[in-house]
């Protein structure tokens, strides 16, 4: 995936599957950033993303976001 280093972007710039450019150099950057991409190894591209996906399952997502909000909620009534 291309994407500005932003945000959550950012934070999986080192996954395997993200080619990120620095927003504020654009015009350089993202020429650049295709150009990576190409020359990429696309089988080891997908099998990054299939390792990110593995570990990110939607239950695994919801079990985590209803602990923290358990969390915030007993602390409430704390």
């Amino acid at each position: 995936m291309i994407a500005p280093r932003l945000g959550v972007c950012a934070e999986l710039e080192n996954e395997g599957f993200m080619f990120l450019y620095d927003p504020a150099r654009v015009d350089k950057e993202l020429t650049e950033c295709m150009a990576r991409v190409l020359r990429a190894n696309r089988e080891e591209i997908a099998k990054a993303a299939t390792r990110f996906a593995d570990r990110h399952e939607w239950s695994d997502i919801a079990r985590e976001a209803a602990s923290i909000l358990k969390a915030d909620h007993d602390r409430s009534q704390g």
